[in-house]
């Protein structure tokens, strides 16, 4: 299609459309019934149907006039051409074969043709515009009357290929009995699920369903309306969304667009429904903090698919996908709308729940691939799928259930490897619990790489609070208002802002900061003294994890109830030496409390499997009963030995080490106390330690920096120094008097 400001070239194809058109119209059309008019002439003609409407010759209408005009499109035919999904279906047929000569070829003897329609939503209407797009003289087969020569038009029942084995089979069943036949076979499939290697080996090149294009929408607004009229194409083609966007528009919005009264109503619902499907609030990549591996990763993808879009990077040397992971609300489905906002593409949310809310197991694995299907044809795309953890492992020892995970497991490692074929599409995948996951979905190839999601640091919710309060909040609001949200995931913290607006509402006055800060502290007033035995515990942790260095320290954070030290540990050799100093370190926050306040918190244990207790009895018992270094020696226990607790030897050795580790861990903090105090401290005052401060307590601790520092981290602005030391310095240092020697 060529178009310029006073000319527009007629697609090719219309006059196939044309002659389709009126082909449907014809076959429509009411007939005389001709013993009525012998009968009785005169109640024959009273009730005859109306005539003919005027032939449809889209060509000529097309090029009759260019230009502009001032109204056009208004008043609607009779629906007797079909329904406007109907027509569509026959409008993209057209423009993919596009002349008579082609659509004949179709019906050679010897023909085969593979046809992929892009999504499975589009078989039924495809297959039954194939009957008006076809001569005359072309019969379709009919397994009742078997007439040898018959087209044979073949889909899957399901709507899409074979969802499980049995249709799989059945399918294949059908394929092969058709070229058993000395007929012309027509295969229509979505295209995006592999037919039977059997068959596909010895199928042609597929041609590719025309996408819905301006031309295609133009043609179909002549053949809705009577008075349409060319000289509008100008306006309503610059009105119309980008080819690409256009082309991902599903049947639901195509439907109610057309609902609209007239061809500019029409035109303005398909550029609001392809406006919808890229992600418009929230921040960008560009927004979000440089410290979040998670933000980096997102980038890079993003970096990539910028290449490939300009040529300039092929596709299988691209970064195609991401599985992230993190507790619940951490913002893994934020970060992909921040994926897809910064690329202006569309964002396809998919979850297992949602797929298996669909219903049985046929219906949940054909909406798992019509997801698929459609981030395909809308790429460039970024597809994420929430809960990939509720796929479960093909390894489970749960029985229960086993044939149904390993069919969905199955059917969810192909889709993924189809997608990564198809060029566009990035995969980002999230999850909470990694190790639920079966091996297959996390092998190279299929997810690029696994990043965790953490809680935002300061900087990260900075940027959050500010894009979300706008005007609401005050700059003198932001430090305290940051303090309190340290900890929370951004799912709580956009809860915490929704009920402040609600409650403000409800009272008839302006949201107050204050509100949310109470609502992020769950109503309750905060505990100071229970936060530094918190904040010396963390610290404790901290400081055994440099001076052992037992690896990378990404941060030590400080909640109201809890605290967060991550380390990403490195054993190097794993030698004995090294687990004996991460298990200090896994009970060093026990051994701070002891050293500073004399006594410990309940804190370390729980019911939680990964709490302080829980891995450091874990490290214990892997010494003593698969590492070879018990009492034992060489003899290996596996894990799974449900009585290797109950051992009253086992048990008093690994007493035993975990005593010694937390004296161990003891005696090296009471080497650097006035550091665990005033590091305490600085964390109490900031919440959280990362990044250039966190760096600069490294180097203390590891004696790189002077002991006796003013400010430890050398980056803070004078300005929140007075607002938040003057505001707060007495009471830290009354509570550090209170509660414990310094």
């Amino acid at each position: 299609m060529i178009f310029t400001a006073n000319h527009i070239t007629t697609p090719a194809w219309l006059t196939l459309a044309s002659g389709t058109m009126n082909a449907v119209q014809h076959r429509r059309a009411p007939r005389y019934d001709a013993h009525k008019i012998e009968d009785d002439p005169v109640d024959a003609l009273l009730g005859a149907p109306d005539p003919l409407p005027p032939m449809v010759n889209l060509a000529e209408d097309w090029a009759a006039m260019n230009g502009t005009g001032d109204r056009a499109f208004c008043v609607k035919r009779p629906d007797q051409l079909g329904t406007t999904l109907q027509l569509l279906a026959a409008l993209r047929l057209c423009a993919t074969f596009k002349d008579f000569q082609t659509n004949y070829a179709l019906c050679d003897p010897a023909a085969i043709t593979l046809l992929h329609v892009g999504h499975s939503d589009w078989i039924l209407f495809i297959s039954r515009a194939m009957q008006d797009l076809l001569p005359d003289h072309a019969l379709f087969y009919d397994p009742d009357e078997r007439r040898s020569g018959d087209l044979m038009v073949l889909s899957p029942q399901t709507g899409d290929n074979p969802a499980n084995a049995k249709d799989a089979a059945r399918f294949a069943k059908t394929i092969g009995e058709a070229l058993e036949r000395e007929a012309p076979i027509l295969l229509i499939t979505a295209g995006h699920r592999a037919l039977p290697s059997s068959i596909a080996n010895i199928l042609p090149a597929p041609i590719r369903l025309a996408p819905i294009d301006a031309d295609i929408i133009l043609a179909l607004l002549h053949l809705r309306f009577l008075d349409g009229d060319a000289r509008r194409h100008s306006d309503l083609r610059r009105a119309l969304p980008a080819p690409d966007m256009l082309a991902r528009l599903g049947l639901d919005a195509l439907h109610a667009a057309f609902r609209e009264a007239d061809g500019p109503a029409i035109v303005a619902s398909l550029a609001r429904q392809a406006a919808a499907l890229i992600p418009t609030d929230g921040p960008t990549l560009e927004d979000m903090s440089d410290a979040n591996g998670a933000v980096i990763a997102a980038r890079q993808l993003m970096a990539d698919l910028k290449l490939w879009s300009e040529g300039r990077l092929a596709w299988r040397d691209c970064l195609h996908s991401m599985l992230l992971y993190g507790q619940p609300g951490t913002g893994k489905t934020f970060l992909a709308r921040a994926m897809g906002r910064s690329g202006g593409i569309p964002l396809i949310c998919a979850s297992f729940a949602r797929w298996q809310a669909c219903g049985h197991l046929g219906e949940m694995l054909r909406a798992m691939t019509d997801t698929f299907a459609e981030a395909i044809a809308a790429a460039p795309c970024v597809l994420f799928i929430d809960e990939i953890d509720a796929a479960g492992s093909r390894d489970s020892s749960e029985r229960q259930n086993g044939s149904y995970r390993r069919q969905v497991v199955n059917a969810f490692l192909e889709q993924i490897d189809i997608a990564m074929r198809a060029e566009g599409v990035l995969i980002v995948g999230a999850c909470n619990n990694v190790s639920a996951l079966d091996p297959a979905i996390l092998r190279p190839g299929r997810f690029d790489s696994l990043i965790e999601v953490p809680l935002p640091g300061r900087d990260e919710l900075t940027t959050m609070l500010t894009h979300q309060l706008g005007a609401d909040l005050r700059p003198n609001d932001l430090p305290d208002l940051v303090d309190a949200a340290i900890g929370a995931t951004p799912a709580m913290v956009d809860a915490a802002i929704r009920s402040a607006r609600s409650h403000a509402r409800t009272q008839g006055k302006p949201m107050q900061i204050a509100t949310v800060i109470q609502n992020l502290n769950d109503g309750e007033s905060i505990d100071r003294a229970l936060m530094w035995r918190i904040a010396v515990h963390e610290c404790g942790h901290a400081i055994l994890a440099i001076s052992q260095d037992l690896g990378a320290l990404h941060h030590v954070r400080l909640g109201q109830k809890d605290g967060n030290t991550k380390l990403i540990p490195n054993l190097g050799a794993g030698l004995k030496r090294d687990h004996q100093n991460m298990l200090a370190y896994t009970l060093a926050g026990r051994a701070a409390e002891l050293l500073i306040f004399g006594s410990t918190g309940g804190g370390s244990g729980g019911s939680e499997p990964n709490c302080d207790l829980a891995f450091a009895t874990h490290i214990a018992l892997a010494m003593e009963t698969s590492y070879g270094f018990g009492e034992d020696g060489l003899l290996w226990s596996p894990p799974e030995s449900g009585n290797r607790i109950t051992d009253p030897v086992l048990r008093a050795a690994l007493r035993q080490r975990l005593d010694a580790a937390e004296n161990e861990a003891k005696q090296e903090l009471e080497r650097h106390r006035v550091l665990l105090v005033e590091m305490a401290k600085d964390l109490l005052l900031h919440r959280i330690l990362e990044g250039k401060t966190l760096n600069l307590w490294i180097d203390r601790i590891n004696g790189a920096a002077p002991r006796a520092l003013n400010d430890p981290t050398g980056e803070r602005q004078e300005a929140e120094g007075s607002a938040i030391y003057g505001k707060r310095k007495d009471n830290i240092d009354l509570a550090s008097q209170r509660l414990g020697p310094t």
